[in-house]
């Protein structure tokens, strides 16, 4: 699950079953006293609306920090696909920490990712430049073009945003290069969409 964007669907599914306020308590139960039953149940509900393209599951051997990680790192999805992007920013930060002690590179990029595009949304392009930043960066060291096609689109929007085109060439000069070694025709289509914009 890569970059993950809002998701009608889960959002639909949230409304028809009601489940909104079961999740805030749950969000909620887990802040007063992590447990890997409320993370489950959490995680179940997340699933079975499409949110999390797998079923995700812990025991009690679950390491606490890594429980705490991915509870606050899907806490961060969840609120980001409900366009809360305070929260999201709030419970993404707390995650980011234990990502990367964790050395769990793949989560830690999307979740930079997440963050970028949350303080997007809030219009401080300071901080989603930086978390993008951070982001291109473990994409680059794990070597993947795709992704460093996506995290390179990314920094150019979000200094289109801004309103410094120069910048933005840059990134998305940058990430036409990547998205042409990676031979993914619908990312290629997205960052032609970004340049031309550019």
């Amino acid at each position: 699950m890569r970059r993950k964007t809002l998701l009608f669907l889960f959002i639909s599914c949230l409304a028809c079953h009601a489940w909104a306020d079961a999740i805030d308590s749950l969000i909620l139960a887990f802040d007063n006293k992590p447990s890997v039953e409320t993370a489950n149940r959490f995680l179940d509900i997340l699933h079975r609306g499409g949110l999390a393209d797998e079923p995700v599951t812990f025991t009690a051997t679950t390491h606490p920090d890594t429980l705490r990680m991915q509870m606050w790192y899907w806490t961060t999805e969840y609120y980001h696909a409900i366009q809360q992007y305070e929260r999201a920013a709030a419970y993404g930060l707390k995650a980011l920490p234990l990502c990367h002690a964790g050395g769990d590179r793949t989560t830690e990029g999307n979740l930079l990712s997440v963050l970028s595009i949350c303080y997007v949304r809030q219009g401080d392009f300071k901080n989603a430049a930086r978390y993008a930043k951070q982001c291109n960066e473990i994409d680059m060291q794990m070597g993947d073009p795709d992704c460093i096609s996506s995290s390179l689109n990314t920094l150019a929007g979000i200094y289109m945003s801004n309103h410094q085109p120069e910048e933005a060439e840059k990134y998305i000069l940058r990430a036409l290069e990547y998205a042409g070694k990676a031979g993914n025709p619908a990312r290629l289509a997205v960052i032609n969409g970004m340049a031309s914009e550019v």
